[in-house]
């Protein structure tokens, strides 16, 4: 009967929760997955230009930058290569403390650390809740 109840909990939370959504795990880590996807289309040379991802306290994306994250959109071989990738998939653990954000992700096309105006960007359509224990996935595409 606690087996069933547990499964029925776990297939409840993964089918209930949907982009960005937050849902416990009891495991005393609050986690965010990162997807990004930038289409062949935009040309930029992924091998040196970062997306940014950058979480603000409010909707306005404005103020004070709670945390920012810089992926690159390449994987590298054993033999120490470095292969474009047009989609990357990345997991943080307590990236975030407990609290309210707002997302957003930019190709740093000058790469220089701030998003300017010119730069293509990827709004994160909700509010993020993050808490002790949590579970997110923000996926951006561009």
């Amino acid at each position: 009967m606690i087996k069933t109840a547990l499964i029925i909990s776990v297939i409840a939370v993964l089918v209930g929760c949907q982009d960005g959504d937050d849902a416990a795990f009891f495991n005393n880590t609050n986690e965010t997955v990162v997807e990004i996807n930038v289409p062949n289309s935009f040309r930029f040379d992924r091998l040196s230009i970062p997306v940014r991802v950058t979480f603000y306290d409010n909707p306005n994306y404005s103020g004070a930058i709670t945390c920012t994250e810089s992926l690159m959109l390449f994987e590298e071989t054993e033999d120490n290569k470095k292969i474009p990738k047009t989609s990357i998939s990345t997991t943080f653990l307590n990236l975030l403390e407990p609290g309210d954000y707002y997302a957003f992700a930019y190709i740093d096309m000058n790469n220089n650390g701030i998003y300017d105006t010119n730069e293509p960007k990827k709004k994160f359509k909700k509010k993020i809740r993050t808490l002790k224990e949590s579970r997110r996935t923000l996926r951006f595409n561009f």
